[in-house]
Order: structure tokens, then C-alpha cells, then sequence
């Protein structure tokens, strides 16, 4: 399964443990910008998380935060002339359903031309549902091509994670076809994959973050994909800090031992 992005925390006082999160750093972020969005201070952030030098902090690393998370932006659509909402649920990968019903829609047929809609956030979809082979595989390999990933790799993790199964969700709560954590969703969908709002149940949106935070693991490991691979399954941060363990070191093996088998 596609482990949390999370470091440990280094306890400071029962206070700052109760409170604490996770932010996982993005690229060209200080550590007094990532304070700053937090209402807490370098100085307890760096205790925190263990940081001897405050201005040298790595992207991908996960910092264990305190405080209140920034606001999450308004996710949102405005209905252009001619949409209908099956439309748009096709087009965001979501369900005709919950677009309803986060809305309050009365018809689903009854939508006008400049109306706002708002959109299912990574909580908002729930409930994920089964989808042929034939579907997940061209949802993977749709998202392969999108993302630029090498030809096969995104379908030999999801068979390695799920063998294809958009309805499976794993007893640390990870759905879908790439198996993909709640908490890995919120942080994908506000830095890599704004569209994949339905990751929960459509194997489409699902397949695409998965192949988004491949791409993002490809990118920060210089192009070393048995390296990616183990932080998609380990994270980033303790791939770094302790190299891989032994059973991410057989995950790496079998889905590296999988891609000929998906090669087109």
C-alpha cells in the first residue's frame, strides 16, 4: 500500500504532541514560510522535527507540524453553456450523486449556465466501486501517458498494490487501484493533482494521483526509479533518513519484475 508521507515526532510537550500534523515540504519552501502557515515558530519546529540547521530543510521531506493548517482553497466550477452535470462528473472523474448532493441540487437535470458548483474534496467521495480489467487498465495507462511515466510502470504498481481493484481499500484505509492514503490525497491534491477530486471511487482519478506522485517521487530521485518506487511504498523522508527496508526492497523487486508483463 502507498504508506503516509509522515515523520516521527520528537515529543516537546503534551500540548504540541496533541496538535500535531503533517506537511510534507514542497520545492523553493523555507522552514519560517512552513511556520509561518502554521502559526508556530522555527525554533519549535525545528526542535520538533530534529533540525540542526533551520535553512536547510529538503523537499519531500514530511515535517511534523503544530497548530492550525492553512485553509484549503475553495474547490470549485462554474457551469459553462451547454453543460449538463453528468458531464461534469465525467470530466472530473466524480460521481452525478455526490455533485447533488454536495450542492443540494433538486434536479440533476437543472443546472444553469454561470451556476457554482462546488466540488467533492479528497473526504468527500467515499465510496469506491469495482471496474473491469479492461476499464483500470486503460485508466492507467491513460494516466501513464498523461504524467509521462515509463511505459508499464504505473500498471505493474497498481497490480503490485491492488492487482486492478478500484474497490479495494486496505485496513489502513488506502483505496483504489494505486492504493492511495486519505492523508497522501489531501497533500497530492493541492500540489500535483488538483483534478483527481474522485480518487476514492474512480478508477480514472485514482490511477491519475497515483501516477502523479510517482512522477514527483521520479522527479526528486533524479530520474532513479527503484528509488521512487520505494518511496511511493515507504516515503520520501524515511527512504532518506534509513534507505529502504527489507519489504520495501521486495516491493521495488516485484513491480520492477512486472513492467515487461505491461509493456505495449
Amino acid at each position: 500500500m502507498l504508506v503516509a508521507l509522515a515523520a516521527a515526532a520528537l515529543p516537546l510537550s503534551v500540548s504540541l504532541a496533541s496538535a500535531a500534523q503533517t506537511h510534507v515540504v514542497q520545492p523553493g519552501e523555507t522552514l519560517s514560510a512552513i511556520a509561518d502557515q502554521y502559526g508556530a515558530s522555527v525554533a519549535d519546529l525545528a526542535a520538533l522535527n530534529g533540525i540542526k540547521d533551520p535553512n536547510l530543510i529538503q523537499a519531500g521531506t514530511a515535517l511534523t507540524v503544530s497548530g492550525s493548517p492553512p485553509a484549503p482553497a475553495v474547490r470549485s466550477y462554474t457551469v459553462q453553456p451547454g453543460d449538463s452535470l453528468s458531464d461534469i462528473a465525467d470530466h472530473l472523474g466524480a460521481l452525478v450523486r455526490d455533485l447533488v448532493d454536495l450542492n443540494g441540487l433538486a434536479n440533476a437535470d437543472h443546472i444553469f449556465a454561470g451556476e457554482v458548483l462546488r466540488l467533492p474534496n479528497s473526504q468527500a467521495v467515499k465510496t469506491p466501486f469495482r471496474v473491469s480489467r479492461a476499464d483500470a487498465e486503460q485508466a492507467l495507462r491513460s494516466a501513464e501517458q498523461r504524467y509521462g511515466l515509463p511505459n508499464g510502470l504505473l500498471l505493474a504498481l497498481a497490480w503490485q498494490e491492488s492487482g486492478w481493484q478500484q474497490q479495494l481499500v486496505s485496513e489502513a484505509g488506502a483505496v483504489g487501484l494505486t492504493q492511495i492514503l486519505p492523508e497522501t490525497a489531501g497533500w497530492a491534491l493541492e500540489w500535483l493533482a488538483p483534478d483527481a477530486t474522485a480518487w476514492a471511487s474512480s478508477a480514472r482519478a485514482n490511477a491519475n494521483m497515483g501516477a502523479a506522485v510517482l512522477r514527483h517521487w521520479l522527479i526528486l530521485a533524479d530520474g532513479d526509479t527503484a528509488f521512487a518506487l520505494g518511496a511511493y511504498y515507504q516515503g520520501w523522508s524515511r527512504m532518506v533518513a534509513k534507505g529502504p527496508l527489507d519489504e520495501t526492497r521486495d516491493y521495488v523487486a516485484n513491480v520492477l519484475a512486472l513492467v515487461p508483463r505491461f509493456e505495449d
